[in-house]
């Protein structure tokens, strides 16, 4: 089971950073198109003392979000969407992690300056540093993400993480969360920090 580095809050900066790119000369809200886009974290694990590390890639379903026409960001990301291929262990990270009953939705929110990208041409990229805040389990931490947007067409752009960036589970009070699950997991490490990377496309 790979469950690690949950620290999936870092997930939620992900769909906030699409929101920035979307920027028009006439701009009217952009919208995270939910079909297209992907949010990933990566765990790592070890079962017995001595044996090698292993890492799994998790991903999170549901991920919606705008941004307006002045640039505000406001993306939502639903950890109940939690999706490792393992039914058992998504519950788990439900339940014992996210305590999603409680904290059904995370949050990530910023501001871009529409005048990044509004005189991109299609096809043609720009890199940006997104800031924001990430809101999961009613804690909330400053992130910066280092991202690429480029034009698609001329309604659409694609927002990616050009590295990923790293999220701690202790940041959002989950560290307990994560030390539960090593537990019934039965392992020896289940690390407490994940890499996070996401591609979104807006329209």
């Amino acid at each position: 089971m790979k469950m690690n580095r949950i620290a999936v809050p870092a997930l939620f900066a992900m769909p906030l950073i699409c929101g920035l790119f979307l920027t028009r000369p006439a701009m009217a809200e952009w919208k995270i198109n939910s079909q297209r886009s992907e949010l990933y974290f990566v765990t790592t694990k070890a079962g017995a003392a001595g044996t090698a590390a292993i890492q799994e890639v998790q991903s999170f379903k549901k991920i919606s979000g705008t941004v307006d026409d002045g640039g505000n960001i406001s993306v939502n990301i639903e950890p109940g969407s939690i999706d490792t291929g393992i039914e058992i262990r998504d519950q788990r990270l439900r339940e014992m992690l996210f305590n999603t009953v409680t904290y059904p939705v995370a949050t990530f929110s910023g501001k871009v300056n529409p005048a990044e990208i509004k005189n991109l041409s299609i096809g043609n990229s720009r890199e940006l540093d997104l800031k924001g805040q990430i809101t999961l389990c009613s804690q909330s931490q400053p992130l910066i993400a280092k991202v690429r947007v480029t034009k698609i067409t001329g309604n659409q752009l694609r927002v990616e993480t050009r590295t990923p960036f790293i999220v701690n589970a202790a940041d959002f009070g989950l560290k307990n969360g994560v030390e539960a699950l090593r537990k019934v997991m039965g392992l020896n490490v289940l690390s407490s920090a994940a890499p996070v990377s996401f591609s979104l496309v807006l329209d």
